[in-house]
């Protein structure tokens, strides 16, 4: 199985290992979630050894693709966000009618440390790889062309779900989505998908990007939320990018004061912070502006809105012919699931544990590497050159991961 920045090419047994569990898992599936006006959009799929992408179909029920889930057991499964009057034509005559909006949230776009803990680097001439960033030339053969393996930890999942939070907040709170119109799901890999559902469908690419600008702080208009530069007089930040700037800011002084910034005596600074978070806490930040030089100023708002932008792929919201990964289907990146969260289940939900669905007896693999790992409550690892007996979910991870085979 050859992806996308993950390992080498499965060979014939493992990937008919694979194949197999994954037709037993949509067989034990009671329901099968599909989304509206199923019939007119577009479903995509990899199938086989060879990981073809096929796709421009369609099916008008859901009993129909739950068959050929269960007869063809995809490795993945996509379906469009936009509706056509014609699914099964190619682009130029399928007419599209309109398009969900979706958010696609993952690790890969955030910075977090872990990544040169766990993240997998392989040459594709020796073979032989590192933790960490890939390097500019393999050191063992000189080589510049390598595999990167992007691995999963509680700290990257958990930074992607802060995202999840901060989306769902300004979805609500700037655009009066109501909770019920907005589905997470864990995308079964390194992320989160955010559906909306509601009367949005109609809006064109050029919409669509005013709405990821929005979202990112992509040119935001410091003078629209009262943010124009050093002034006298009060300014009260009003609009919903100027209260969560203001409590951005709150929080970093809170957390680290202003020192370095002003040359005061420590009783006279401290007074005048608690000023500064007093005015912050009603959305004033005349004190602030007065306390600190232009230059300061305008670099604590850019990191205030570094802090609070929500980190989505702009591709996947403004793409209007995206094809999505189904709800409750399997990622050939890992054998989760991608698995739906109740609202009240976002906090306690576990990518790790909760979306773990090929759970089975022990087996045997060949690893090539693997970095130390937690999955279902347990650490496994680090694996180098090795053969061992490993839980099924963990057996399955690896070998979508590309790093080991089905052994003895």
């Amino acid at each position: 199985m050859e992806r996308r920045g993950e390992g080498r090419k499965l060979n014939g047994r493992s990937l008919d290992f694979l194949k197999k569990l994954f037709s037993i898992y949509y067989s034990s599936l009671e329901e099968l979630w599909v989304p509206g006006e199923m019939e007119k959009r577009e479903f995509g799929f990899f199938l086989g050894k060879e990981m073809a992408m096929v796709r421009h179909r369609s099916f008008e029920s859901a009993e129909a693709l739950h068959k050929f889930l269960v007869q063809e057991a995809p490795f993945d499964v996509y379906y469009s966000v936009a509706t056509y009057d014609n699914p099964e034509e190619v682009m130029s005559q399928k007419g599209w009618r309109g398009a969900d909006i979706v958010f696609d949230i993952d690790a890969d776009h955030l910075e977090h440390k872990c990544r040169d803990e766990h993240d997998l680097w392989i040459c594709r001439t020796c073979g032989r790889g590192g933790v960490g960033a890939k390097p500019s030339s393999c050191p063992y053969c000189g080589k510049k062309e390598f595999d990167e393996i992007n691995w999963i930890c509680d700290q990257c999942l958990g930074m992607a779900k802060m995202e999840v939070y901060k989306l769902v907040e300004v979805l609500t709170e700037d655009f009066g989505f109501g909770e019920e119109n907005i589905e997470v799901f864990f995308s079964g890999h390194r992320g989160y998908h955010v559906h909306v559902k509601g009367s949005m469908t109609s809006i064109d690419q050029a919409a669509r990007k005013e709405l990821v600008d929005y979202l990112t702080g992509t040119g935001i208009d410091l003078e629209l939320h009262g943010l124009s530069g050093i002034q006298k007089g009060s300014k009260r930040l009003v609009t919903g990018w100027g209260t969560r700037i203001a409590r951005s800011i709150y929080e970093m002084i809170d957390e680290k004061g202003l020192d370095g910034k002003l040359s005061e005596d420590k009783n006279v600074l401290a007074k005048r912070k608690r000023r500064i978070l007093e005015e912050l806490m009603s959305n004033n930040f005349e004190t602030l502006q007065m306390s600190l030089n232009k230059r300061n100023f305008e670099a604590l708002l850019a990191l205030a809105i570094e802090k609070v932008s929500i980190k989505i792929d702009p591709v996947v919201t403004t793409d209007i012919h995206r094809l999505f990964r189904l709800p409750e289907t399997l990622n050939s990146k890992t054998g989760f699931s991608k698995r739906r969260i109740p609202p009240e289940q976002l906090a306690s939900f576990n990518p790790l544990r909760d979306a773990v669905v090929l759970s089975g007896d022990p087996i045997k693999v060949s690893i090539k590497c693997a970095p130390r790992f937690s999955l279902s409550g347990r650490s496994y690892g680090p694996y180098s050159d090795e053969v061992a007996t490993v839980p099924q979910e963990v057996a399955v991870l690896l070998l979508c991961k590309g790093v080991a085979e089905c052994s003895g």
